[in-house]
């Protein structure tokens, strides 16, 4: 009987786990020169359990400035269903002549807007030919051997995936802008095997300030706005 109760234990626990989803497609802001584009938190539910989808906002590159912002679908939860796995996320954004920023959902719903104004672009004028097919080719590096960059508030916040004599290269970036705001080669806290030890999670509070976390279980504390080391 023990043996029995265990088996449905794991079992529980493995239907639990399947349950959970995979974690948001990771978007890079994309600009044109002019305008810098966004993708933003999803809204939280409402008391109908409805929520706001495909948020995504440009920005005036040179003050930074907020030019534009939209949600682009909405999303009906089932109360009774674990809610990770309803979450519906944009799962990639590029741009497109003339004048267009694509962006696709994970339902594979397409959303074409006006880079200037964000206005849809797929109006009943709008032919199905016109519809932009799945972009061949990443934008950014093969993010599956690297640490996952973060994007939180107004702070991108990369770590390169190589070590160079002991030594990792962490930045971090103005989001409403691209410009750099700093940079710095960081080593384990620890020491161990000449301080090799990849950066493996990268956590921003409230307080802005940034913890990182290696591979041998050491920790490190920075502040995003200057990169200095608080702990």
């Amino acid at each position: 009987m023990k043996r029995f109760s265990f088996l449905l234990i794991l079992l529980s626990l493995a239907a639990s786990l399947s349950a959970k989803r995979t974690p948001p497609p990771f978007l890079y802001p994309v600009d044109d020169g002019v305008y810098r584009f966004v993708v933003r938190e999803n809204s939280t539910p409402d008391k109908k359990q409805v929520y706001k989808g495909g948020h995504v906002a440009a920005y005036l590159k040179v003050t930074g400035d907020l030019v534009w912002e939209r949600y682009l679908y909405q999303v009906k939860l089932d109360p009774e269903v674990e809610q990770d796995v309803q979450q519906i996320y944009l799962q990639q954004m590029y741009l497109d002549e003339p004048n267009r920023l694509v962006l696709q959902n994970e339902r594979g719903e397409w959303f074409v807007l006006d880079r200037r104004n964000g206005r849809s672009l797929m109006t009943d004028k709008f032919k199905r030919k016109d519809l932009p097919k799945k972009k061949e080719g990443k934008d950014e590096d093969d993010l599956s051997e690297r640490t996952e960059p973060l994007l939180e508030g107004n702070f991108l916040v990369e770590v390169d995936p190589s070590i160079t004599y002991g030594h990792q290269k962490i930045r971090v970036s103005d989001v409403p802008t691209g410009r750099l705001l700093w940079q710095r080669k960081i080593t384990s806290p620890k020491g161990v095997n000449g301080g090799r030890s990849h950066v493996s999670l990268m956590i921003l509070d409230d307080r802005q300030e940034l913890e990182l976390f290696f591979e041998d279980s050491s920790r490190m504390l920075l502040d995003a706005r200057t990169g200095k080391t608080l702990r």
